[in-house]
């Protein structure tokens, strides 16, 4: 009996001994776990640090370039339209309209690329605010109709009854993409052979369940493509074949990007098309509607035709003063050629130090500053102004500036900038925002 009970003790002991061993394992192995996924953790956190960092680095790369490339863009852009309302001959308007065009396509270039580079960063950010699609769509035909009359392309809109009266949606890149598909329907169309049409068409759908859309046709009577076209129309860096290059010119980026964004906004791109008769895109937006917003856009009729846009002449004599805020001397000659042309006196300063000494003599009704200058930036020299002004009447201030990012709008806004103007900035789109700041100077007083 007590060799019995003996040998209990023993085995309880050593199952005691090796519930121990497998306890203290498995706190080894918990612990082993643990310090894995710690590790694991710390490699995540970094990877994830270091892929924000090489992000950052991206944004930051786009955003020098943007400025970078669009200075000296604004410098010569801005000369060749100062230069056609000066008296030419025949001869030499037709020079300064080749460099024209070939200024407008390195700026459309340089613009494809820097937008490729956002996307594929992922810094490619759109709004949702509400918009008209009307007003959207004739901005894209004043913007593409001096094109379309130099290549003698008529250009038509049709709206269709229906089409709510404003949705939620980015209207830059909306316009972007309309501007891009319209080009190359008027590219495409004006070597046809035949008198050249492109139209747009405006038509709500209510197909799918759940969420209306609305399409934006396009169509021409071009050269049209075939199925091995179709097949790369939206590759990056591609386009039919390399005859179609030559003859047309361009980076096969456009119709990426503008697939990329409407994807961003959960749209499609479809294309039908015809070799020798013609394309039809439709961009399909789904979209949410919303109360009516006022709007100074002229707007398509519900069928129009659009020629030219008629350029302005040299302006009345106005009896507001401009303040120029511009470091870049090639630029400044520019600014000034501009506001003369459209009747404005101005002043220059070469940063935003000299530009706040200007400023508070109280003789400026409006200041043009551009964001990156030496010694004191745009962002630093309105909060001196919007600080100083108190009680006093607030001065419009529209910033000038080559850098095109989205967010920079809207920091420029935060700032308590007025508008936003990206460089090269036309005159006419100049002369606009000049007479907004000039109505509310009106307004105040």
């Amino acid at each position: 009996m007590n060799n019995e009970l003996a040998t209990l003790q023993r085995e309880a002991v050593r199952s005691s001994i090796e519930r121990q061993r497998d306890q203290e394992a498995l706190r080894q192995l918990n612990a082993e776990l643990e310090d894995r996924v710690r590790a694991r953790t710390r490699d995540l956190e970094a990877s994830r640090d270091e892929a924000e960092r090489a992000n950052r680095v991206k944004s930051d790369f786009i955003a020098t370039m943007s400025h970078e490339l669009r200075t000296p863009m604004n410098g010569v852009i801005g000369v060749i339209e100062l230069l056609q309302h000066s008296g030419l001959t025949t001869e030499q308007s037709e020079m300064l309209r080749l460099a024209r065009d070939s200024a407008g396509s390195l700026l459309e270039i340089i613009e494809g690329i820097l937008d490729f580079s956002k996307l594929e960063a992922d810094t490619l950010d759109l709004e949702s605010a509400p918009i008209s699609v009307e007003a959207v769509a004739a901005e894209a035909f004043s913007l593409i109709a001096a094109t379309a009359q130099s290549k003698s392309v008529t250009l038509s809109s049709k709206v269709a009854q229906g089409t709510p009266e404003a949705i939620l949606g980015d209207a830059l890149r909306l316009r972007q993409v309309l501007v891009q598909v319209l080009s190359n329907a008027i590219k495409f169309s004006s070597t046809a052979g035949r008198a050249a049409h492109v139209s747009l068409r405006v038509i709500p759908c209510l197909q799918q369940p759940g969420r209306p859309v609305l399409d934006l046709e396009i169509e021409d009577n071009g050269i049209g493509m075939d199925s091995k076209t179709l097949a790369s129309l939206f590759v990056p860096f591609s386009q039919g074949d390399s005859s179609t290059t030559r003859r047309f010119g361009g980076t096969g980026l456009g119709l990426a990007i503008s697939q990329r964004i409407i994807d961003l906004m959960g749209g499609q791109i479809l294309v039908s098309s015809t070799p020798g008769t013609g394309s039809v895109f439709t961009i399909r937006l789904p979209f949410d509607v919303v109360p009516s917003i006022p709007c100074e856009l002229p707007l398509l009729a519900p069928e129009q035709s659009t020629g030219q846009a008629s350029a302005p002449r040299f302006a009345e004599r106005r009896t507001e003063l401009v303040l120029v805020a511009e470091d870049n001397v090639v630029n400044q000659k520019v600014i000034a050629s501009q506001l003369r042309l459209l009747g404005f006196t101005a002043e220059i300063a070469n940063d935003g130090v000299e530009a706040l000494a200007l400023w508070r003599s109280g003789r400026f009704d409006v200041l043009l500053t551009d964001l990156q200058m030496p010694h004191m930036d745009g962002y630093g020299l309105t909060a001196s102004i919007r600080e100083e002004e108190g009680g006093r009447a607030r001065m419009p201030i529209i910033a000038l500036t080559a850098n095109a990012l989205k967010a920079e709008a809207g920091r420029c806004l935060e700032a308590g900038m007025d508008e936003y103007l990206t460089k090269p900035v036309q005159i006419a789109t100049l002369s606009a925002a000049l007479d907004r700041a000039v109505k509310a100077l009106q307004r105040i007083g």
